[in-house]
Formats: structure tokens, C-alpha cells, sequence
């Protein structure tokens, strides 16, 4: 098993980015990095929620199916996905922090396969980095785009 935790810090309240990370469709707005989700599910979003996620990683395209596996509202959720012999799980951890709100994102994979055990085994941690390095770039577009949310910036946060 390999990982990593990012985070940053938020202009904003947990609840407002709760409601952006559980606004899946609009993520692509927001995040660069996603160009596409796609609800497998009926809304609303919670526990058992599935989608698919098309994002560039790595440079190229790539689709995944995510599961919602925990969601407390205002303070965490939990995405599952399971692709390439290995389990992804990835945990966005909410709390108060100043007049905005701290988010933790902890990325965790687990080999499932000889196969990807192997890989995992030859990258190193070179795999693991290039994933945290993309997840801080999603948290830095996310910060930005609720800067320009706010009602200084002439926008109002919607």
C-alpha cells in the first residue's frame, strides 16, 4: 500500500465546500485537471453514489468509475475506485480553520494484482508523487476558483 495527504486551506466554509465537492457535475468547472462526470446514479448525492470521472492524468485522458463510499455532511467524504488491479481511495477530510475551512485530501493505493503489485514495485514512489503533485494542482484550482467566488471579487458565491 502507497499514498500520500495534501491539503489546503479554504476561503470559505465547510459547508460551502462541501456543496462544491458533492456538486460532482460541476467539478469540471472548477478543476481543470476534469473535463467530465457523469452521474451514474440518481441525485442525490450520498453514500453509493457512483460516477465516472474523465480527467487528464499523466498527460492523457483517462475514464474511472468512483463510488461514494462515506459522506458526513460539512466534514468528509470518501471516494472508492477500483481500475488497473488496484483499489484507490480517496478521502477529503473538512475542518474550521480561521474564517475558512482546512482540506485534507488523503489519496491511498492498494495493489490488488501480481500484476500491479509488480508495477508498483518498479515505479517506486515515482507513481505515488506524480499522483500527489496532480491532486495539489486540483486543490489549487479548486482554492481559485472560490477566490473568485467571492463577493469582493465581484462574483457571488452561488
Amino acid at each position: 500500500m502507497s499514498g500520500f495527504t495534501c491539503d489546503v486551506q479554504l476561503p470559505v466554509t465547510p459547508e460551502r465546500v462541501f456543496g462544491v465537492l458533492t456538486d460532482l457535475t460541476g467539478l469540471p468547472k472548477r478543476i481543470p485537471g476534469i473535463r467530465r462526470v457523469e452521474l451514474e446514479t440518481p441525485e442525490p448525492v450520498g453514500v453509493g453514489t457512483r460516477f465516472r470521472e474523465t480527467r487528464v492524468m499523466f498527460g492523457r485522458g483517462a475514464t474511472e468509475r468512483f463510488e461514494i463510499t462515506r459522506l458526513t455532511p460539512n466534514r468528509a467524504m470518501k471516494l472508492v475506485c477500483e481500475s488497473c488491479g488496484c483499489r484507490y481511495e480517496v478521502d477529503y477530510l473538512l475542518s474550521p480553520d480561521g474564517s475558512g475551512t482546512r482540506l485534507v485530501l488523503s489519496y491511498t493505493i492498494t495493489p490488488l494484482t501480481f500484476f500491479a503489485r509488480m508495477v508498483g514495485r518498479l515505479m517506486g514512489s515515482k507513481g505515488a508523487e506524480m499522483c500527489r503533485k496532480s491532486m495539489t494542482e486540483d486543490l489549487n484550482a479548486l482554492r481559485a476558483s472560490l477566490l473568485e467566488d467571492r463577493p469582493e471579487s465581484g462574483n457571488s458565491l452561488k
